[in-house]
């Protein structure tokens, strides 16, 4: 790295105050910690009733996580010239090893659960060779593992039903993290329009495309060439399904998310917006579970 370039990175601040944080930022941080707040409080109600290692399992996870979430922010939100010098440098600034965090939470993570075989998406974003991987990570991979973490903890709870679920218990983290702040503050129609949006984000970091709404849909679904199988090809039942979830999101995009972006004529209800925020969850676990072309079994 020449002289130039190291006064260049020199001149990047090494710390910003909180009040100086860019919007965009501010917003992912206090998000994240909006939602910790909730998952927690609804984590206290049940803590009498779990195995007691398992709960701080969960708790060690979560700091974890939550500390990787941050250091993406920071990398994602970096000057590209702290990004493409030495790493060595950009650590001095206070930027750490995110791939180095991923290990430590791996240590954790493999106390309660089975080391199990990673995706070749994964295994690509861990490596953080583009900027862009720390957002992906954060929306993909981060999500799937809280998930997993708090179904791992709810097999450890009394098992007894409980048929009254609070609606934060039926929410995809990706819908929580996105529109619970907006739902708990009375912002209906922002709170529905998000988790749509949410949902199509989603889609877009998955199937790696920039496009939008019905167009993304069928590029990311589609039969033949699609990014992602619902539940597989091989059959006439399995590709009915395939057309039947292109169908619905197209729906979810059209009759949903486009009103509420461009008219003001729609109004919600706090019981509409939270049964379309359960919609979205669905939409989003279905996105969840769908399986990247790449990692389908290939033909022997």
């Amino acid at each position: 790295m020449t002289c130039e370039s190291r006064q260049e990175i020199r001149s990047v601040p090494e710390t910003r105050s909180r009040a100086a944080l860019h919007p965009r930022r501010r917003r992912k941080r206090d998000c994240c910690a909006a939602y910790r707040r909730k998952m927690l409080s609804t984590l206290t109600q049940r803590q009498l009733t779990m195995d007691s290692k398992t709960y701080s399992w969960f708790m060690r996870a979560c700091e974890k996580l939550d500390e990787i979430q941050r250091e993406c922010v920071k990398w994602a939100d970096a000057p590209s010239n702290v990004f493409q010098g030495s790493r060595r440098f950009a650590w001095s600034l206070g930027y750490q090893d995110v791939s180095k965090l991923f290990d430590d939470f791996l240590d954790i993570w493999h106390e309660r659960m089975r080391p199990y075989k990673w995706s070749k998406e994964t295994m690509r974003l861990v490596r953080f060779e583009h900027q862009r991987d720390y957002h992906s990570f954060i929306f993909v991979e981060i999500a799937k593992l809280r998930e997993a973490a708090r179904l791992e903890l709810d097999t450890h709870s009394d098992g007894r039903s409980d048929p009254n679920i609070p609606l934060f218990d039926l929410l995809h983290p990706i819908i929580a993290n996105r529109a619970w702040d907006l739902y708990t503050a009375a912002h209906y129609r922002a709170a529905v329009e998000t988790s749509i949006t949410a949902v199509f984000d989603y889609i877009r970091v998955r199937a790696d495309l920039q496009l939008d709404g019905q167009q993304l849909v069928t590029e990311a679904f589609k039969l033949e060439g699609g990014r992602l199988v619902v539940s597989t090809l091989e059959t006439e039942s399995g590709r009915n399904e395939q057309k039947g979830f292109i169908n619905i999101l197209t729906g979810a995009y059209q009759a949903i998310r486009n009103p509420l972006a461009h008219s003001t004529i729609h109004r919600l209800w706090q019981k509409e917006a939270a049964e379309h925020l359960v919609f979205a969850s669905l939409l989003a676990r279905t996105v969840d579970h769908a399986t990247g072309v790449d990692q389908l079994p290939s033909e022997v």
